[in-house]
């Protein structure tokens, strides 16, 4: 039986580890449950097949690291998605027998939360905390196969209920007033563009190729795979953060990256 208002899991932690820290965290997870008893006795998901989700990341890895070329960078992601589908359905066994009042004899929330930080993952906060502005995100990008890109906000201190990112092809100036994105391609844009290509010249052709935007909005996360971008061009990234009742954070600066 549950107790009455049951603690539940925050999954998003480990949901947007990249594959090097999630191999680890799925080993210290079956390491640290196989040596406690209330875990041990009926785990979701058995020790061995996390172990084995865990050697599965790190020899893709190392296959990448052989020949790194975008059809094994993509068996990374992959392996790192199969592992946090593991730690999904091992999350919705911990959330039973954590919650499980012969596992709580005081029948208390905090019980149930300090039963599910043995089994190392998160709890949700017991208290809910007002959120304000959010502070300016930090990025790093990097590609996620054809036409495909992750963006990840690096700063620990970046709290926000929804962030926006936003992927813009060079040229295109983009504002971003009260969370509305907004862009812009002026003559100053084209001959910076051109600049940059090489091209040009004291009567530069008029530039005809279309230029696109993609705004994305998510709700929680700290990464983000982007798809369906083309490919062998350069696109500038940027996000900010808002809270509810439309609190609006800084923009981050804009990050180039050449998608493949």
């Amino acid at each position: 039986m549950l107790i009455p208002k049951p603690v539940h899991i925050n999954k998003t932690p480990y949901s947007e580890l990249n594959a090097d820290k999630l191999q680890k965290l799925i080993d210290d997870t079956a390491n640290a449950m196989a040596l406690i008893v209330m875990y041990n006795a009926a785990p979701a998901v058995t020790f061995v097949v996390m172990h084995a989700a865990a050697t599965a990341i790190r020899t893709a890895q190392n296959t990448y690291d052989l020949a790194p070329i975008p059809g094994n960078l993509q068996l990374i992601e992959n392996a790192r998605v199969a592992g946090v589908t593991l730690l999904d359905a091992q999350a919705a066994g911990v959330y039973l027998i954590a919650n499980d009042t012969a596992n709580c004899p005081a029948g208390t929330r905090e019980n149930a939360k300090a039963n599910i930080l043995i089994a190392l993952f998160a709890a949700e906060k017991l208290v809910k905390v007002q959120k304000g502005t959010p502070v300016k995100p930090q990025i790093k990008t990097s590609n996620a196969g054809v036409g495909a890109i992750f963006v990840d906000i690096i700063n620990a201190e970046y709290q926000a209920t929804r962030t926006t990112y936003i992927i813009a092809d060079l040229g295109l100036q983009i504002q971003v007033l009260n969370g509305q994105v907004s862009c812009t391609f002026t003559q100053q844009s084209l001959l910076q563009l051109q600049q940059e290509s090489g091209s040009g010249g004291s009567n530069p052709p008029v530039d005809t190729q279309p230029k696109t935007v993609v705004v994305r909005t998510v709700t929680g996360k700290k990464r983000v795979k982007i798809s369906n971008l083309g490919s062998t061009k350069k696109v500038n990234v940027s996000c900010f953060g808002e809270n509810r009742k439309e609190v609006v954070g800084e923009r981050s600066d804009e990050h180039p990256i050449t998608v493949t």
